[in-house]
């Protein structure tokens, strides 16, 4: 569990949102598909958006399923790497600025 918390924190250093927790996991296409359903994040509707965008309807859907184990892990490894936002984001101020 603490992980998870961890993991929701270094997302708001990046300015981006917890659910991304959700998205990065190889299980996370699905979990994109029913946030775009529910319409509780924006950044889920921009995802949807570039799948629909490749080529033919189901060519985008084929290769999201299966690329998405793959390049989740990569993106998770990114994310933990990437150095935080400087100053305020839309998630609180700073926590290095004392």
């Amino acid at each position: 569990m603490a992980s998870v918390a961890t993991s929701f924190r270094r997302l708001h250093d990046l300015g981006l949102s917890g659910f991304w927790v959700l998205y990065l996991l190889p299980i996370g296409l699905p979990a994109i598909v029913i946030a775009y359903l529910l319409g509780v994040d924006d950044s889920a509707k921009n995802v949807i958006d570039r799948i629909k965008g490749i080529g033919s309807p189901w060519l985008g859907w084929i290769i999201a399923w299966f690329a998405w184990p793959f390049g989740s892990c990569i993106g998770f490894l990114m994310v933990l790497l990437a150095p935080g936002l400087k100053g305020d984001n839309a998630y609180g101020p700073d926590p290095l600025a004392a």
